[in-house]
């Protein structure tokens, strides 16, 4: 009976906090919402694909710049590698790969705009006796980090079209 009342007790304060678990956002939904989406596979395909998919199970019908009613553009991604950690023979030990991507999302017309910045890192144990293997790492964390990237600009965008789309129809 303790146990249950002390699970209880911790699923309470840990809800009243807004603590969630991975992957445990509010649903969204953009149930026959059109949206153009501006994403060149040059910033990252991974990423590029994951929004486009993540859209497309919101709900959101993905169409042409000129048969859409919100454009979502994620024009780069900018990436940054540090040291973390230093080893006793004061070469580099951990590093984190930072993955920054800018975004913005708009009413085909009319003249407002949210923009965003969304930042993900990853810590890795470097080897400098591996260096292919490192290069392969850094690139499994990449894509890691994109699909995270591209759920967190999904549901942000996503959160912006529901309040044009709420400020659309409190106008009428």
């Amino acid at each position: 009976m303790r146990t249950l009342l002390t699970a209880t007790v911790a699923a309470v304060l840990l809800s009243a906090c807004g603590f969630q678990l991975r992957g445990t956002q509010s649903s969204i939904t953009l149930t026959d919402t059109a949206v153009y989406v501006e994403c060149p596979d040059a910033v990252s395909r991974t990423l590029c694909q994951q929004v486009r998919e993540g859209l497309r199970t919101a709900g959101a019908d993905l169409v042409p710049a000129d048969e859409s009613r919100y454009e979502l553009d994620v024009p780069r991604v900018v990436e940054s590698i540090r040291a973390v950690s230093i080893s006793q023979s004061a070469d580099t030990a951990e590093n984190e790969i930072t993955r920054t991507v800018t975004w913005s999302v708009r009413p085909r017309h009319g003249n407002m705009m949210t923009r965003g910045d969304v930042h993900r890192s990853q810590t890795y144990r470097y080897d400098k006796d591996s260096v292919l293997g490192d290069a392969n790492e850094q690139a499994d964390i990449r894509e890691d980090l994109d699909r995270q990237l591209a759920q967190a600009v999904v549901y942000q965008a996503a959160r912006a079209i529901q309040s044009f789309a709420r400020q659309n129809t409190d106008a009428y």
